[in-house]
């Protein structure tokens, strides 16, 4: 869902790294949302690599 890239794109900001924000997606979805997740963590990796451009 949206609200659910909006969380990951906030944890992401406030922690820097991709990894935590999915880590912090995992304390979020059960594992049902599985392939959710793995849309994000895909989402968090680009925005990884965005930030590796800017610089």
């Amino acid at each position: 869902t949206p609200a659910t890239y909006t969380a990951a794109i906030v944890a992401y900001n406030s922690m820097g790294k991709w990894w935590k924000a999915v880590e912090t997606l995992d304390e979020m979805m059960d594992h049902n949302m599985a392939p959710l997740r793995i849309g994000a963590e895909h989402a968090l990796m680009a925005c990884e690599k965005g930030a590796k451009w800017e610089k």
